[in-house]
């Protein structure tokens, strides 16, 4: 083998190596990507878990406090109910008092 060979044999498993080491490197690179890629759609994932949950938290509360208020107003309604089914008995009383006053 002439040295012209083995000096271009030579030549190329160094260009070989170079290129093998820069393809290791740039497939780390990559790596490293799609790894912070992959943890960060975990984190979001699990932040979208938690607004979930907190929307129907509050979804639930909302309901609750709808509730009570209905509630609170049918209470309120039968109050003024029974107290307005009082008013005319009232008038009437204070009718015959007047009337009984005026008489005697």
């Amino acid at each position: 083998m002439s040295s012209l060979t083995v000096t271009v044999q030579f030549r190329c498993s160094q260009l070989i190596l170079h290129a093998t080491q820069v393809m290791k490197g740039r497939e780390e690179q990559i790596q490293g990507k799609m790894d912070e890629v992959r943890r960060q759609q975990e984190e979001s994932l699990e932040r979208r878990g938690q607004l979930l949950q907190e929307m129907e938290l509050v979804d639930q509360v909302t309901r609750r406090e709808q509730q009570e208020t209905e509630a609170r107003k049918a209470a309120q309604k039968q109050q003024l109910e029974a107290q307005l089914s009082y008013v005319p008995i009232i008038i009437m009383t204070r009718f015959f008092i007047a009337l009984s006053d005026c008489c005697h």
